[in-house]
């Protein structure tokens, strides 16, 4: 499960170091200590994202988002191939996990979630035109226990939950909480002048807390199907509620 997740150009090489090259050093001492299976936790990240709504995608969708160079996409599709490599090359046995954005106990408390926080106090007036698909974190541990028992190796199972505008996913939030949403849609153009500029002004001591790769990773839609799972690992989506 361990891995580093990061949006900036700068963080590059640790998403390197710990995301593809920890993931080898795990495989390659599981299979030196003669340990036969691995459950790897990947992410949908790894399978793409959608530019428009009319796309959702599965396991069998072909990775789009070379040309953008995203630096989290690009480690965590990395070492998901090295895993699927040793799986049909050496015999390795490997269940591969692609969950989606996991929700649940403690979220506040993760440094992810500031703009959550933000929405939830009433104190964000913007929301990108995005999407995104959220899991509980329920859905995923007993996602992961049953990729244990019944995945076939080798094969990637995607556990994903509802697809949601995050406009939906802010109201939600902000109705929970009993404050008023975020009601002004932010443009593209915008984002990406904004992330242009947190990238540009960071080299100069001067940290905005958003980077061109935020602004993409915001403007895609990060939509998927679970039917795989749901038909191979008996994924029940039990906690969304």
């Amino acid at each position: 499960m361990a891995g580093l997740i990061a949006y900036r150009a700068s963080d590059r090489a640790k998403m390197e170091e710990i995301n593809i090259r920890g993931t080898r050093n795990v495989v390659n001492v599981l299979k030196d200590l003669n340990i036969p299976e691995l459950v790897y936790l990947s992410s949908v990240v790894a399978i793409g994202a959608g530019f428009s709504k009319d796309q959702v995608l599965n396991e069998k969708s072909e990775y789009n988002l070379t040309p953008l160079n995203l630096g989290y996409f690009e480690t965590k599709r990395a070492a998901e191939i090295y895993v699927r490599e040793q799986c049909s090359k050496s015999g390795f046995r490997a269940v591969i996990l692609n969950p989606s954005t996991i929700y649940g106990g403690g979220d506040a408390k993760k440094g992810s979630r500031g703009i959550q926080i933000k929405v939830a106090k009433g104190q964000m007036p913007f929301y990108p035109l995005g999407g995104v698909n959220v899991v509980a974190v329920e859905d995923v541990i007993e996602g992961i226990i049953s990729a244990w028992k019944k995945g076939r190796s080798g094969e990637r199972y995607i556990l994903c939950g509802d697809n949601m505008t995050i406009q939906e996913l802010f109201k939600t939030i902000a109705g929970f909480a009993g404050v008023a949403p975020p009601a002004w849609p932010v443009p593209f153009p915008v984002l990406r002048a904004v992330g242009w500029a947190g990238d540009h002004l960071a080299p100069l001591g001067v940290k905005l807390p958003f980077s061109l790769e935020n602004a993409w990773t915001s403007h895609l839609y990060h939509w998927f199907d679970s039917t795989k799972a749901q038909t191979g690992l008996d994924f029940d989506l039990l906690h969304l509620a």
